[in-house]
């Protein structure tokens, strides 16, 4: 059970933190780069972890 919750929790937890970069992108552009190029990363991850099963 919970291998097969983790995936729709992490999920869940990147379209919160697409949408919070989404809407304080231009107060914390700076920041929230870095973040989003640690974010697209992780996405990536779970992409080919999902398509290697």
């Amino acid at each position: 059970m919970p291998d097969r919750s983790m995936p729709s929790q992490m999920i869940d937890f990147l379209s919160q933190i697409f949408f919070s970069l989404g809407s304080g992108y231009y107060r914390y552009s700076f920041i929230h780069s870095s973040i989003y190029s640690v974010v697209i990363c992780l996405a990536d991850l779970i992409v080919l972890s999902f398509h290697n099963k």
